[in-house]
């Protein structure tokens, strides 16, 4: 359960990107974004929530998403399930251990298995000191003008 609850928190930050001035550097428009999350709850219900503290940095040349890069960190203490009793639990030395080890880091490795605008993004994910390699099943949603800026989505 751990495990499905760290990929579902890694995958959702891609989530709607906007450029800066390099046109392979990607920053995180927060407006559109966010690091959610969805865990099975004792297997009869799910339970939700989002990372409210993050940062990004994503390079990707064009839409060629085997050039795709992605470094992240997550502030572990910022994590929201609407149940303050449970968020502190989450927050203690029983699973994050976020007064500790105050960041989650993820930095992509890899793309593989690119077919179509589906992928797996291959990382290594650190939590509480501990890395581990995750790769993460993602899907590119495109690009759009909105503005003088182009963006990009991915899940």
């Amino acid at each position: 359960m751990k495990t499905r609850f760290i990929l579902c928190v890694s995958l959702c930050l891609l989530a709607f990107s906007v450029p800066t001035e390099d046109p392979s550097s990607w920053s995180i428009d927060a407006v559109h974004s966010n690091i959610g999350f969805k865990v099975r709850h004792l297997g009869i219900s799910n339970v939700r929530g989002e990372f409210l503290d993050y940062d990004a940095e994503i390079l990707m040349d064009g839409t060629d998403l085997s050039t795709l890069m992605v470094s992240a960190t997550i502030e572990a203490g910022s994590i929201d399930t609407g149940n303050e009793r449970r968020d502190g639990h989450l927050r203690s030395d029983d699973f994050f251990g976020a007064e500790e080890f105050p960041n989650i880091t993820f930095t992509s490795t890899e793309v593989t298995n690119i077919e179509g605008n589906n992928f797996h993004l291959v990382g290594d994910l650190t939590i509480r000191d501990v890395t581990k390699s995750v790769a993460l099943e993602s899907e590119f949603l495109g690009t759009t003008k909105m503005g003088d800026s182009e963006r990009a989505g991915f899940e």
